[in-house]
């Protein structure tokens, strides 16, 4: 306590008045957050830090009605809302004014704190490293918010039983193709709420909560030091390698640390290059794709999961291969359904599916396995 009285420079006692609670938005034994009108009726947000032997020690910082509905609505944690240039500390019959960047960190709510539990997201990942905060490349933008989709999406195919590429139903896709509730600077942290449009069904809150289990799994196991990969090479590890390949930090880059929190992590975990290294041990012990090059005909194609079966012609022993693509290439699949010609694939195998990268229509002869 005796630092935090070192801390800026103390100012007339009764500068910011009685400090009386307009709305208290969250309390415990004592207002532990509220508004308060300062005497030049500049509304301020009062947070409860700790004690001392002339009692309660808060911080004050000037706020607007728009922050406070901000904290209602769960669109700002309240370590945000108390994010301001400049603000007070309250030691009873002593005030100093600070600069808050020189407040101990642990003076102030963790991060991803909101003001009500339920705004609290599906999953946070949390980028530190080199990362300048008012300059952000939009390549680590665009690996955050693509982290949790790429991680819960091979979870909930493993679950499903669907197929492990391709365009999915809309049900399974908002499941995992989250809303991003949040985005916050400096480092850059990311908020993803629950899913969309209705509310879950009993089976897909019992999918998440699986998917949960999972992700926890391979997160308790990605930090252990020094990680043997894991036994096991059945489906269910190989959809969590899976997951993690998009949560740890990259090798190299700006990004040096992935912080996890969140309703389906439990709990914060921090990924560090190490973890990168687990992971990436782990995938290189598994099955690798092959590469393949097939001639036949496009049938049972479904515009919808963007599968389709490759039939050989009678001629060749390969028979018929499981294939999905991207939207991509969506087009020419459909075009080889409806002509009815044979195509010439191009792809890698893996397990019992083909991803197909390359595809076009053969002349009139007779086709045979490449």
């Amino acid at each position: 306590m005796t630092e935090l009285r070192n801390l800026g420079t103390e100012i007339p006692f009764g500068s910011l008045g009685t400090l009386r609670p307009v709305d208290v938005l969250d309390e415990l034994e004592r207002p532990m957050l509220f508004t308060s009108r300062l005497p030049t009726l500049q509304l301020a947000l009062v947070y409860w830090v700790d004690e001392d032997d002339e009692g309660d020690v808060r911080l004050v910082v000037p706020t607007e009605e728009s922050i406070v509905m901000k904290l209602f609505k769960g669109e700002v944690t309240i370590r945000e809302a108390l994010k301001q240039p400049w603000a007070w500390l309250s030691f009873g019959s002593t005030i100093r004014s600070i600069k808050l960047d020189d407040l101990p960190d642990d003076c102030l709510p963790q991060s991803g704190v909101y003001l009500q539990p339920e705004f609290a997201p599906l999953l946070s990942v949390r980028f530190t490293g080199d990362i300048e905060e008012n300059y952000v490349a939009a390549s680590v933008i665009g690996r955050a918010t693509e982290a949790v989709r790429g991680a819960l999406k091979p979870i909930l195919d493993f679950l499903t039983k669907s197929d492990p590429e391709g365009r999915p139903t809309n049900n399974l896709r908002r499941l995992y193709d989250l809303p991003t509730r949040r985005m916050a600077y400096g480092s850059l942290e990311v908020d993803f709420g629950s899913p969309t449009q209705l509310d879950l069904l009993d089976d897909e809150k019992k999918l998440m909560n699986d998917a949960a289990g999972l992700l926890q799994k391979g997160l308790a196991w990605a930090t252990t030091p020094n990680a043997r990969p894991p036994a096991d090479d059945d489906d269910e590890w190989t959809a969590i390698l899976a997951a993690l390949r998009h949560l740890v930090p990259p090798g190299t880059g700006a990004v040096q640390n992935v912080e996890i929190d969140g309703k389906l992590a439990r709990r914060k975990i921090s990924l560090n290059r190490k973890a990168t290294k687990n992971v990436i041990h782990a995938l290189k012990t598994r099955g690798k794709p092959r590469a393949v090059q097939l001639e036949g005909y496009v049938r049972e194609f479904d515009r919808d999961k963007l599968t389709f079966t490759l039939r050989t012609a009678p001629h060749v022993t390969a028979g018929e291969s499981r294939c999905y693509c991207d939207e991509t290439l969506a087009d020419d699949v459909d075009y080889a359904f409806d002509a009815g010609h044979a195509v010439l694939l191009v792809g890698q195998r893996e397990r019992n599916w083909i991803e197909a990268v390359f595809i076009t229509e053969l002349a009139a002869d007779p086709p045979t396995e490449g």
